[in-house]
């Protein structure tokens, strides 16, 4: 049982438990009880604990260690000594190491190797700026998240176990498998030896197997000393040109043929990335030039130290004398520099706004502060414009005073992922991890399959901000031949249905109030013979049987000066009494008779009047009414006549009148049996 888990460390740091053990530390999944996340804490085995020179050197090269910024760095959360024990609490990161991953996918796509690469070299780029070699690059030191961001851990770490604890022996620190030719050596370990390890990475994940191999780790140390590697194209065919020259460049035995830098390998990888098919004539050293560099130093005998020391006596006398010529000198520069103006005040100055001001630009617009770069950062600022000072704008501040400021390295951008022949679903995933958004826009085509890619913009590998809208061009597959329209008016709604879904189109009914048989199809959306495509909807209204009622007023004029008292009016709708308008008295002084009628189509309108004294019955009027559009038309002008007929007849006797009566009711267009019936009947919805 690990006697850790369950610390506290600090009465911070919860150890929880171990994931991981190595020579010089155990790692532990903990908790920060301040923030309750998730973080890992490293912690020294007790073999280093014990070394007072090394836990110093530790302890200053961790704190420059914990001051690196950068989006593919591991970020130290704090450093500390809790109980004896030196720890590192970092970020923890959620993924598997760059090793785990090689080993399960073989060689990678070219890509792919590119594309972690290049977050591998911005890392050390950055840390190389801060003076910190990392000295054991290899993909177990590398994590891989599952959007396939890296993060880089234990900077600086293997240099202090090397340096301190190994001192006098040829050992290589460090996966051997990564090591650098000089490091294999013994000898001092810079920036290219980081960019040599990169290299031994990038070939082993285009090839899928590493340039150097073997049971004896002695004998690969020295094949990375004396043995040329084969071609990555000699394993792998497919690796361009470019790529392969890129990595043959980083591996280089001689350190001055290599890449001086992280940056400038990220230089011509960038170059790459634009034309892939660019070829560099990078001249590389002979063979003899290797050997003769890296002849190994014999080793030196105690004997051989002895007589070196003895041949030495005037050691001590110049170690005296350069020591006196420091002091000497020491004086002589205070008494230039300082000790004219001893005592006196140094002038102030406020400072100036520096953000979003050029580096360079601010240096030479003030030259009386002395600036210092603290980190470099993605942000909204321009490349190389300065995001952040350390003291604020307007504050006084001493003339030579040093400035720390933080420079942009611009907005940050994400690389568009290759795409091409994916499905839109799994194409829209994918862009969206990347923080990007999606314009999908669709067309035929006949050598795309139905949703799958045929073109986006921006294109693959080019560099973008968050956010930014990727337009996917989506295939709907081989064009389809347009089908005829049918027409379908007047057709029965069934049969209409089965004509339209027979030439692959769709069929869509909506039922209206018509005077038309029940089913008929009445009109129809898309015009007879039109040329449409597979699926277009058809849509067609189809009569219910039920013809739209509307609402209308009819004016009927009426004699002037006619006494009406004696008269009744009745009027009939289609030769059936109107209910609300049947027997009716009119006023003697009224000049027309206001009648509010409803209906559907076109209907007979007659007016008729009887004389109460003789009960006979004759024609008024007669009008044509169109219910829909309110237009009325004269059958039978209003006749005057009608009245003096009916007085003429006034004075006929009883029985005459009942018979006159009787046979005016049988020819009259309605009879009171008629008006009840009309009552009754079923009246369709009123439609203005």
């Amino acid at each position: 049982m690990d006697s850790c888990i369950g610390k506290i460390l600090d009465q911070r740091f919860q150890l929880n438990e171990c994931i991981g053990k190595g020579g010089m530390a155990n790692v532990y999944k903990a908790t920060d009880l301040t923030t309750g996340q998730t973080v890992a804490v490293k912690v020294l085995r007790s073999e280093f604990a014990d070394n007072e020179e090394f836990l110093r050197r530790f302890r200053n090269e961790s704190k420059a260690i914990a001051s690196l910024n950068h989006p593919n760095i591991v970020r130290v959360v704090d450093i500390g000594n809790a109980d004896g024990m030196e720890y590192i609490a970092m970020e923890y990161v959620n993924g598997i190491t760059l090793k785990d991953y090689m080993e399960q996918q073989g060689a990678l796509r070219w890509k792919d190797a590119v594309h972690f690469t290049v977050q591998i070299l911005r890392a050390l780029q950055h840390a190389h700026e801060h003076g910190i070699i990392h000295r054991d690059v290899k993909p177990q030191n590398i994590m891989l998240l599952s959007d396939g961001t890296i993060k880089m851990m234990d900077f600086g770490i293997a240099g202090f176990a090397r340096e301190e604890i190994e001192p006098k022996t040829n050992k290589a620190i460090g996966s051997v498998h990564y090591i650098s030719p000089e490091q294999a050596q013994g000898g001092l370990t810079d920036a290219k030896g980081d960019v040599y390890s990169v290299g031994v990475m990038l070939y082993e994940m285009l090839t899928g197997v590493k340039p150097f191999d073997g049971e004896d780790p002695v004998e690969i140390a020295l094949m990375h000393i004396q043995t040329p590697p084969r071609r990555p194209s000699e394993i792998n065919d497919s690796i361009p040109d470019g790529l392969e020259v890129i990595t043959m460049k980083a591996m280089q035995k001689n350190p001055q043929a290599r890449y001086k830098s992280a940056e400038e390998m990220l230089a011509d990888i960038d170059e790459f990335k634009h034309n892939p098919s660019i070829v560099f004539e990078y001249e590389y050293m002979t063979s003899d030039d290797a050997t003769k560099y890296f002849d190994t130093a014999p080793e030196e005998s105690e004997e051989e130290e002895e007589v070196e020391q003895k041949k030495s006596p005037l050691i001590p006398i110049l170690v005296a004398v350069t020591s006196a010529f420091v002091i000497v000198a020491a004086i002589v520069v205070f008494v230039i520099f300082i000790g004219g103006d001893f005592g006196k005040k140094v002038p102030e100055m406020n400072m100036p706004n520096l953000l979003g001001m050029n580096f360079n630009e601010a240096k030479a617009k003030y030259p009386s502060l002395q600036f210092e770069i603290k980190t470099k950062e993605f942000s909204d600022y321009e490349k190389d414009q300065i995001c952040w000072q350390e003291v604020e704008a307007d504050r006084p501040v001493k003339e030579n005073s040093i400035v720390r400021v933080n420079v942009s390295l611009g907005i940050k951008t994400v690389a568009v992922p290759d795409i091409d022949n994916l499905h839109i679903d799994d194409a829209k995933t994918l862009l969206q991890q990347r923080g990007l958004e999606v314009d999908v826009v669709e067309e035929f085509n006949s050598e795309v399959t139905k949703d799958f890619i045929i073109s986006y913009s921006p294109g693959k590998d080019e560099e973008v901000e968050p956010g930014t809208i990727i337009t996917v061009v989506v295939s709907l597959g081989a064009p389809q031949e347009k089908i005829s329209v049918p027409g379908v008016v007047g057709w029965d709604s069934a049969k209409a249905e089965r004509e339209i879904i027979s030439r692959g189109l769709k069929y869509h009914a909506t039922l209206v109030d018509s005077a038309e048989r029940e089913g008929t199809v009445l009109s129809q959306s898309i015009e007879k013979g039109e040329l449409v495509d597979e699926n277009t909807l058809i849509e067609v209204e189809v009569s219910n049987g039920n013809a739209p009622t509307f609402t209308r007023t009819l004016s009927v004029p009426l004699p002037s000066g006619k006494d009406l008292s004696d008269y009744r009016f009745t009027c009939y709708l289609n030769a059936t009494s109107y209910s609300d308008y049947a027997d009716k008295k009119i006023a003697s002084n009224s000049s027309a008779w206001q009648l509010t009628l409803k209906g559907s189509g076109t209907a007979e309108i007659t007016i008729e009047v009887r004389n109460t004294k003789n009960n006979k019955n004759m024609v008024y009027a007669k009008y044509s009414l169109d219910f829909e559009n309110g237009q009325v038309a004269e059958i039978i002008p209003p006749d005057d006549t009608v009245f003096e007929q009916n007085e003429s007849s006034s004075s006929s006797s009883s029985s005459s009148s009942s018979s006159s009566s009787s046979s005016s009711s049988s020819s009259s267009p309605s009879t009171s049996s008629d008006v009840s019936t009309s009552s009754d009947t079923r009246e369709s919805e009123e439609r203005e």
